[in-house]
């Protein structure tokens, strides 16, 4: 017998778990009954009912599973009554309906959370639709045409809209995914390369392909679109001929060179990169200046120390709650630097900045320690007064980033957002963020002009201009050059 297996009652005595598994074909084995299930494990009631309770296999095979393994009771106390298939199987169409018009992951539900308060909420009846792989291949075909309807139907609405083609990874191979925004989001299609290079011709490519699709005809675009030579109409002309006159995108080379070919030969009428992506790495640019520079490296000293180290980990934690006062919220905990977090240098110092008080006094018990654990000198000089200086300097400039990527991702927002929040900060930096030395600001607001050239568009700085929102601010931008770089499409506000 397994080391804590139990003996297998008789087949009469049987309860709970032990019904919806077999016990019986292999000796010391017990496997799972529902149809095309292969798993398999010691005859431990305990590890049955943690594989079932998860087992979509067994789910189907035994609709009323989950109301004798979990039992509910409803609000008059009866049992929850049974699911029939035909049943769950409408729910869950129901339900993937439901996600695909709200453009929500197929997995959004499946977590312990949204099972939990759904089966309370049903009685135990329904806990979620279930794993979104099987979503994927079963359900998702089942609505794919009632959905597109009404994606189609959305962007025919809309007086325009622009389109986003944006690549990431899935089973170690490259997708490229086509979200139409008007602003709303809608996931219209996505394309894999396969073999071929992801060369700008090629994206481009991919790009007239997805246009000439059925569920993007109905944004009635220009003539010009997809493919030819370019008419020798001005650009502004051809916006009101155009539904979805822009694409914009990520800015490797290869999407950059597939933007402005199609430009060049009439496919779309302007693009430009994506606006949250630039002001991610405005803070990048940032963090090689000072005093941003020192605060980044103290603090990543500083929280690496007190991350990783056992001993420093623990004594911080304890210092930190002990500093806590009562009834107030609870602080933040030190967090590591991500280059792929949005302004990831905002969230590292200012944890840093948070804890400095803490980190300072584990530092002082250490020292009246009787065995006190080795700390590196780069870890005092990080605590010391110039590093907490810059410490403090940094933050109220970088938490301002966050929020300007927060408004600008996904670019959902007007395009007129792109210019008008980068110059307002720009502009900003003039009156306010006082704290951070004159040479200093001036090379911030250098950055964000060269990321601003480098990713926008002349048509941007247009929509700007245009919309009233922004009336404040349009006489502020004397120093927001809105030059191209030479070749990305134009030169500056007079080219529009």
């Amino acid at each position: 017998m397994a080391p804590g297996a139990s003996v297998v009652p008789p087949p009469d005595k049987r309860t709970g778990a032990r019904l919806y598994v077999d016990v019986d074909t292999t000796p010391g084995r017990m496997d799972c009954r529902g149809d095309g299930c292969r798993w398999g494990n010691a005859p431990i009631s305990t590890r049955a009912k943690d594989h079932l309770v998860g087992c979509l296999d067994a789910k189907r095979s035994f609709p009323e599973m989950m109301g004798v393994l979990k039992p509910t009771v409803n609000n008059f106390g009866a049992p929850p009554l049974p699911v029939t298939n035909e049943k769950l199987h409408d729910w869950r169409v129901l339900w993937v309906e439901a996600m695909c018009d709200s453009c929500l992951p197929l997995g959004f539900f499946e977590t312990d959370a949204c099972r939990a308060a759904l089966g309370a909420v049903t009685g135990g009846r329904f806990q979620g639709p279930g794993d979104c792989r099987m979503l994927t291949s079963t359900y998702v075909t089942l609505v794919a045409a009632q959905s597109d309807a009404r994606t189609a139907e959305r962007i025919r609405e809309a007086d325009s809209s622009a389109v986003s083609m944006d690549g990431e990874t899935v089973n170690r191979q490259g997708v490229y995914n086509f979200v139409n925004y008007s602003p709303l989001a809608l996931l219209c299609a996505t394309t894999r390369l396969g073999a071929v290079s992801a060369a700008g011709d090629n994206l481009l490519r991919a790009l007239k392909d997805f246009f000439q699709q059925p569920i993007m005809a109905v944004a009635r675009l220009g003539v010009s679109a997809g493919g030819g030579a370019a008419a020798p109409t001005p650009r502004w002309r051809r916006l009101p001929e155009e539904r979805a006159p822009a694409v914009v995108s990520d800015s490797p080379s290869a999407m950059v060179r597939m933007r402005r070919a199609g430009v060049s030969d009439g496919t779309f009428v302007f693009g430009y990169g994506c606006a949250a992506h630039a002001g991610n790495l405005v803070a990048q640019d940032a963090a090689k200046i000072q005093p941003f520079t020192l605060a980044l490296r103290s603090s990543l000293y500083a929280s690496i120390f007190f991350m990783r180290c056992g001993r420093p980990r623990t004594l911080h934690a304890a210092t930190f709650s002990s500093l806590a006062v009562p009834g107030s919220p609870p602080g933040c905990g030190l967090k590591g630097y991500s280059r792929t977090r949005w302004v990831g240098e905002s969230s590292t110092i200012a944890a840093v900045e948070e804890n400095l008080p803490a980190l300072r006094h584990t530092l002082f018990a250490n020292t009246l320690s009787t065995t006190p654990f080795d700390v590196p000198s780069s870890v005092k000089e990080a605590l010391e007064a110039p590093s907490r200086a810059a410490i403090g300097q940094s933050p109220p400039f970088l938490k301002a980033l966050p929020v300007v990527v927060s408004l600008l991702e996904a670019d959902a927002a007007p395009l007129s957002s792109f210019a008008g929040l980068f110059s307002t900060l720009r502009s900003s930096l003039d009156t306010y963020f006082l704290e951070i030395p004159l040479t200093t600001r001036v090379g911030l607001q250098r950055g964000l002009t060269a990321r601003y050239a480098a990713f926008s568009d002349p048509m941007v700085a247009l929509a700007f201009y245009l919309d009233g929102v922004w009336g404040p601010a349009q006489g502020r931008v004397a120093g927001l050059r809105w030059a191209m770089r030479e070749g990305g499409g134009g030169g500056g506000a007079d080219a529009v």
